[in-house]
């Protein structure tokens, strides 16, 4: 006979067993410790417990930032948006001019720490012409990727971002600005 966390819900319900059942949902509640784990479960419920913990694990592998909050649980919101320039501006990634009346792309994502509950945003933003969108980071790997590219000096992945003018730009490091909470009345 199959082991609790090897049956799906529907098996568990043939048995007709309901300290089984009383289990399952215990151990499924017990899985739900934050709202992206929440997720998860909710969207697996009814599958065995081992699919369900496996699929936490493979889900947090997109989410779990190294470097700017290790091992901790992100939700990485990138923000980007199209502009138009009223001003001169160098673009981050390659250095060359946007001019007064063209598009250009703002990028300052938010990164919300599920772990301590804190928010970040870029400590500065990022202003690249509108062929770089697509390089922009959409994810936390992603952006903790483009920092250490700006650590190592000469650096380049023949994606046409000039990585030591970025670094200047950032001031030699990509660093975040944590945001203070809103107190609601």
């Amino acid at each position: 006979m199959k082991q609790l966390d090897e049956m799906t819900l529907e098996e568990i319900k043939a048995t007709q067993d309901q300290t089984l059942l009383r289990q399952y949902y215990s151990y499924i509640e017990s899985m739900k410790t934050n709202s992206f784990y929440t997720n998860i479960v909710e969207e697996l419920e009814g599958r065995s417990l081992e699919e369900i913990y496996y699929g936490i694990l493979e889900e947090e592998q997109h989410y779990k930032s190294e470097i700017f909050f290790p091992g901790d649980i992100t939700m990485f919101y990138p923000r980007i948006r199209e502009q138009r320039a009223k001003s001169f501006i160098t673009c981050d990634f390659s250095a060359g001019i946007i001019y007064p009346g063209s598009l250009y792309v703002n990028y300052r994502p938010l990164i919300y720490n599920l772990s301590t509950k804190e928010t970040f945003v870029l400590s500065r933003t990022i202003k690249v012409e509108t062929g770089y969108s697509y390089d922009l980071p959409r994810t936390i790997i992603e952006l903790e990727s483009l920092s250490n590219k700006l650590s190592i000096d000469g650096y380049d992945d023949n994606s046409g971002i000039h990585y030591s003018h970025l670094s200047q730009c950032m001031g030699g490091e990509i660093t975040l600005q944590k945001l203070k909470r809103r107190r609601l009345k």
